[in-house]
């Protein structure tokens, strides 16, 4: 049973309380609670696999990297304590229990700590019966994306112990851009991509870091980051609104959202179209994808306030006939449901194409908060703080002031998205039917 301090006895940022009323129960504060009058629900709490420790190992709650961790809480952080993003730090010997909760809901992780000095030259402790010499060098995560002076500490993915890990050798490509200590914290310095390598004899792994700013603007401007294989990708940055796109400026300027988070992708992921501008994907990938009846009917038949922009299943489809790989997902049963999955997606080092509407889920009522209509970005990445990376077509000032990335919550951009209502095939707006859902590209050679 968990001795709560009053501090704990709400936590505002997922709502869980762990009272003690049963061992493996979560308390549930449905708001601001008193100790002598709450109303409170118990839900059951799923238990992880049992995690072995040494003393002043750190380690993330396993499969952190892919999870979205609401909070977290230990029983005896004197033994091991735990950080808010579920990173465990063994303070002493003896055993611990550490609580947290994830989209998919409540989770114990029994944790036993022993003395670092007596298992200093013993095999893992793990099931596989290696020596531990012999267990390769594993990092948890393979891109990061900070903001300067952000700092984030890798983990690895394989018990080792203390004494392997104070042997663990960290070195910095750019240390400028970012560094790191000797126990594989990382401080982001300024704008530009790394490598962070940790080695361990003849063993080792990297991770790219790309450290982002907020001056990405103009007209066009280039994003270009390291991805989890150490290639360099570039992503150009179209204003939609820019008026310098011949025969297509007025178009791109009312309609051109989508057109220009397509060439954004096209260009980073197919080489032949690198630096391709929005009207000439108009007149080549569109054109050669697009039926010429509905392609002449929106380029060349309607009048400019009839046209319209290209469908997510447009995008998705001239995508793929070009050689990027996709995975367009039309429906979903929660904004949580999809928020995992995205972060999921983007902790690999790759995009989201989504769209939003002028009606936010949570309160029913239109807002300008993104668009006054429809209006489709990029989700560029997701930082080790949690805010995500958005490509924005359109020059907004009064809010993002002129810069076409803008830094905010995952929630922030799900409170505007939607699912399909319909498996439609329009390769041009067509309301929800056609549109709505998200589209996550991949990296084929990855």
């Amino acid at each position: 049973m968990f001795r709560i301090p009053k501090r704990f006895l709400c936590l505002l940022s997922a709502g869980i309380l762990f009272a003690g009323a049963q061992p493996g129960f979560f308390v549930t504060a449905q708001s601001q609670i008193s100790p002598a009058s709450s109303s409170l629900a118990v839900s059951q709490v799923s238990q992880a696999e049992p995690l072995a420790m040494t003393t002043e190992e750190t380690r993330s709650i396993p499969g952190s990297s892919h999870l979205m961790i609401f909070s977290c809480l230990s029983s005896s952080p004197a033994t091991a304590s735990v950080t808010p993003e579920g990173v465990i730090t063994a303070r002493s010997a003896g055993s611990a229990t550490i609580l947290y909760n994830t989209v998919e809901g409540f989770h114990s992780l029994r944790v036993t700590v022993s003395d670092a000095a007596e298992n200093s030259g013993q095999k893992n402790s793990g099931t596989t019966g290696q020596p531990e010499a012999s267990i390769p060098v594993e990092l948890s995560d393979q891109v990061l994306f900070m903001e300067p002076d952000d700092s984030y500490t890798l983990t690895l993915s394989g018990d080792l112990s203390a004494a392997r890990k104070a042997s663990l050798h960290w070195e910095s490509s750019d240390s400028s851009v970012a560094d790191v200590d000797t126990s594989g914290k990382i401080t982001a310095r300024g704008k530009g991509s790394a490598v962070i390598t940790c080695t361990s004899g003849d063993s080792s792994d990297s991770v790219s870091v790309n450290v982002v700013t907020r001056d990405y603007d103009g007209n066009a401007c280039d994003f270009s980051i390291l991805t989890a294989r150490g290639s360099t990708r570039t992503y150009r940055l179209y204003k939609q609104n820019a008026h310098n796109y011949p025969k297509y400026e007025n178009y791109l300027a009312w309609h051109g959202c989508a057109t220009c988070s397509l060439t954004s992708v096209l260009g980073a992921y197919n080489p032949d179209y690198a630096g391709i501008l929005p009207n000439e994907v108009i007149d080549g990938p569109e054109k050669d994808t697009v039926n010429p009846d509905a392609w002449n009917r929106e380029h060349k038949e309607r009048s400019l306030p009839k046209q319209m922009p290209l469908s997510m299943y447009g995008i998705s489809s001239i995508l793929e006939k070009h050689d990027v790989t996709v995975d367009y997902v039309r429906t979903y049963s929660s904004d949580e449901e999809a928020s995992a999955d995205i972060l999921s997606h983007l902790k690999t080092g790759n995009p989201v194409i989504f769209e939003v509407r002028q009606k936010s889920n949570k309160t029913g009522k239109k807002s300008s908060r993104w668009t006054n209509s429809y209006h489709t970005m990029v989700l560029l990445g997701v930082l080790t703080n949690g805010k995500v990376l958005v490509y924005d077509p359109v020059d907004k000032n009064w809010k993002n002031n002129g810069n076409r990335i803008t830094i905010t919550d995952l929630s922030d951009v799900m409170e505007f998205m939607f699912p399909c209502t319909k498996m439609d095939k329009a390769m041009y707006y067509n309301g929800a039917a056609s549109d709505g859902g998200y589209i996550k590209v991949f990296d084929s050679a990855e």
